[in-house]
Order: structure tokens, then sequence, then C-alpha cells
């Protein structure tokens, strides 16, 4: 597997989609947040902007910019399965085995690499997160850092489990566009459909639903008037299921493929 990750950072250096996703999900955040803090509300016929419900203090800041940053998933969604399409195109999962690799090496490269990614957008939200609280003037203290830590570790889970049900998706199908649409429009309307005419509830353990409950969502603050943010366990529960769940079909569809 460390052969195969080697070769992967070497591929991922000189591949343009790799940047240019760096780049996009750098000026995303930053540019959803300030589209969301501008928008505006009617509210008994007065119109209020949507930032002023909040306080933006340094755990706030963290909180809302994790719920910008949430949407940039498919940008990592859309890397992945084109990164690893481009292997199998040009024939080079067939040459790692004829050069004695073995297909847990591939499936285990390849789950390293979508926490690579995962990690990579913790990192630019931090960045992000970091320049606006200097812009704005907001002091993030340690005591901030320690309240949002848990929130950073289940965003990485969001993150990658989101990735690896795309690199599930496109074992079968081993199309980029394909595979990203799939994914794309299950997570933002199938997924929601099938939970609105599912009378039993059984759809609220589905893996799209569980994710969003990773997220700390100023919506729901808005409509429940919560007064502070907590996770979950139900939903990170659910969502490490998703992930060895999907993390398994991968390992098996991989066992069975032939390159």
């Amino acid at each position: 597997m460390k052969a195969l990750l080697t070769v992967h950072f070497l591929k991922l250096r000189f591949y343009p989609l790799f940047w240019l996703v760096l780049a996009l999900y750098a000026a995303f955040v930053p540019l959803i947040f300030r589209i969301f803090f501008s928008a505006e509300l009617t509210v008994n016929e007065q119109q209020l902007d949507l930032g002023s419900f909040f306080a933006l203090d340094g755990s706030g800041l963290w909180h809302y910019l994790m719920f910008a940053g949430s949407y940039g998933v498919h940008l990592f969604v859309l890397l992945m399965v084109s990164f690893t399409n481009r292997d199998y195109r040009f024939g080079l999962r067939r040459q790692y085995l004829l050069e004695g690799q073995n297909r847990a090496g591939l499936v285990l490269s390849d789950i390293a690499l979508a926490a690579l990614f995962s990690l990579s957008a913790v990192l630019l939200l931090s960045g992000a997160t970091f320049g606006l609280a200097w812009n704005r003037g907001i002091l993030i203290s340690a005591a901030d850092m320690s309240a949002v830590f848990p929130f950073l570790l289940t965003y990485i889970l969001y993150f990658f489990v989101f990735v690896m049900m795309a690199l599930l998706v496109n074992s079968f199908l081993k199309n980029t566009a394909g595979s990203f649409l799939v994914v794309l429009f299950w997570s933002l309307f199938i997924e929601a459909v099938v939970r609105w005419i599912d009378p039993s509830g059984l759809s609220d353990f589905l893996p799209v639903n569980s994710l969003n409950g990773l997220i700390p969502s100023p919506l729901r603050v808005i409509a429940g008037g919560a007064e502070s943010v907590s996770l979950d366990a139900a939903k990170v529960m659910l969502s490490l299921m998703w992930g060895a769940v999907f993390a398994a079909a991968y390992w098996w569809r991989t066992n069975r493929e032939d390159f």
C-alpha cells in the first residue's frame, strides 16, 4: 500500500483537477458564508438580515463555516472519481497487479486517499476560519478550539463517508460524470424524496440523512431556537456504520473485478 500511495502522491502533484478543487474549495467556503449571511428573511413583513440571528464568536464562526463548507463535499467527490477513473482508463490498476501489488493494497490506498482528501478539506476550512476571524476582528480562544474539535473530527468523517460512497458507485459505473451525478442527485434530491414518502421513519437511517446530522446547521438554530450546538451521538454512530459499509462493499467489489 505504501508504494501505491507514493505513486498516487506523485500523480496528484501533476494533476490539474487536484489543485483546481483545492483552490475552488478555499474560495467556496468564505463565498457561501458571505452569501448566507447577507441573505434576508421576511418576518412579520419586515426584512431581516439572516446574519443578525447569530453572534459570531469564535466557536460560532467555526460552526457556520462548517455548515457552508459542507456543500463543497461534491468537489472532492468529483476529484476522487475522476482520479480513480484515470487509473481505469489507462489500465494502471491491471499494471499494479502485474507488478506484484494485491487487490487489498488497491483498496487500502484508495481509502487512505479518501482520508487524505477529507483532511485537506478540514485544513482548508481552518485556513478560511482563521482568515475570516482576522478580517472581522474575532478572537478564537483555546476554549473555542476545544469546543469545536469534536466537530472537526466529524467533519472529516462527513467528507470521508461521502467520498467512499462515490468510490463504491464509481466501481460499478466507471464514469466520472455518471458517478458524480448519481451521488449529487442522491444527496440533494432522491434521498429527500424517499424520506418524504416513507411513513415508517426507517429512511431516517439512510446515509445522507445520517451525515447531515454531523454538520451544525444555523437553520436548525433558527427553527428550534437552540442556543448551543451539540453533536448527535446516534448520527455519529450511523455515519461510522455507513462508512464501514461503503468501505467493505468497495473492498468486495474490487476483489471481484476484472481489471
